[in-house]
């Protein structure tokens, strides 16, 4: 089951109108190549809540909007948790909830699992009716991608945040050789059928040592410092309530010392 609205009408930067540049750099010529067109469709597949103000849902709403700003079609199917934003263009869709789970804590939980079987069934089920020029699949979503895209014809982009089977490693009950020899042949599976990988800084040389021939970019996250003026602090102050310097007020001075003086003479 999948429910869905339709709003009113070498590094990736994914900050504002860079995020639009690199996009446009990117994506633009996967598109064209596969069709010929300058406007794509694309769904973007995210095992999170959407939205919420947390990492991950975050840099999926910037993609989103690059996408959008890019003046092409998204589809986004998400998590039936989270806040039901509205971006131009964009058309949200959410897996079941058979459960009713209200929260989806980060990390691996039963939660997660559960929610990740609805999201694989949507998922089937959106990419084998509709045409996509693009997938965007971030983090194990792309293992789901992997499976479905080739089977319908359809090209993936891993949108990786962290290394999976690294993560996994951490937990006991699923450190053990052959399980994870199974998550590590996995992972080199995406990196090998994807079109193209997005990963966290400092992650492209695990790319490439687990897939040489993959095609990978790191995400970057600068830091802007433009110039801020005076009359932009005294307007931020005024707006917080906080006073500038060398105009604290004199009154509660005289009434905190006043009380000290009452204190000492108890």
């Amino acid at each position: 089951m999948i429910t869905g609205n339709l709003p009113a009408a070498p590094q990736f930067d994914c900050t504002g109108s860079q995020a639009n540049l690199v996009l446009n750099r990117k994506i633009r010529p996967l598109l064209r190549d596969r069709h010929g067109a300058n406007r794509g469709r694309v769904l973007i597949v995210t095992p999170q809540p959407f939205y919420e103000d947390r990492g991950t849902p975050i840099a999926v709403r910037y993609v989103a909007s690059a996408l959008s700003d890019l003046d092409m079609d998204v589809d986004l199917l998400a998590f039936p948790i989270g806040e039901s934003i509205q971006i131009k263009g964009m058309r949200l869709y959410r897996s079941a909830n058979h459960l009713g789970l209200r929260h989806a804590p980060v990390g691996l939980s039963w939660r997660k699992l559960v929610l990740d079987v609805s999201l694989w069934r949507s998922f089937r089920q959106l990419i084998a009716t509709r045409r996509y020029d693009m997938v965007h699949a971030v983090e194990e979503a792309a293992y789901m991608a992997s499976l479905l895209c080739p089977k319908y014809s359809q090209p993936f982009i891993y949108d990786m945040a962290s290394c999976i089977p690294d993560a996994l490693q951490g937990k006991p009950s699923l450190n053990f050789g052959p399980l994870m020899r199974l998550f590590r042949a996995s992972e080199q599976r995406v990196f090998c059928s994807a079109s193209h990988t997005v990963c966290s800084a400092g992650l492209a040389p695990y790319v490439r040592e687990r897939a040489s021939a993959a095609s990978v970019t790191e995400w970057r996250f600068p830091a802007h410092a433009g110039a801020v003026s005076l009359a932009d602090v005294a307007t931020l102050r005024d707006a917080l309530g906080i006073q500038r310097p060398g105009r604290a007020a004199r009154g509660p001075r005289r009434r905190l010392g006043a009380k000290a003086g009452k204190r000492r003479r108890l």
